[in-house]
């Protein structure tokens, strides 16, 4: 996995990477961190994909025109934050 090191506990990605599409990248970090939460960011929240996502093994869905207030509220729900 490229970038990163050691443990982690939340994972916020974008589906829409320079080098291919980022559900590849929910096993590589599921992989290096069994514990991870994984929430992507997307555009595209059609049935059909977010289900896609579900059995990819991504905790949580958000729309990226979310604020940035109610990421962050997620990410740390996710992170056992609040």
């Amino acid at each position: 996995m490229v970038g990163a090191r050691g443990r982690l506990d939340v994972a916020l990605i974008d589906l829409l990477l320079p080098d291919g599409d980022g559900t590849e990248l929910v096993g590589d970090l599921r992989r290096a961190n069994p514990s991870i939460k994984v929430i992507v960011l997307s555009e595209n929240l059609w049935p059909r994909r977010v289900e896609e996502l579900s059995r990819a093994g991504v905790d949580a869905v958000l729309d990226k025109v979310q604020s940035p207030r109610q990421i962050a509220r997620e990410v740390r729900r996710e992170g056992g934050g609040g």
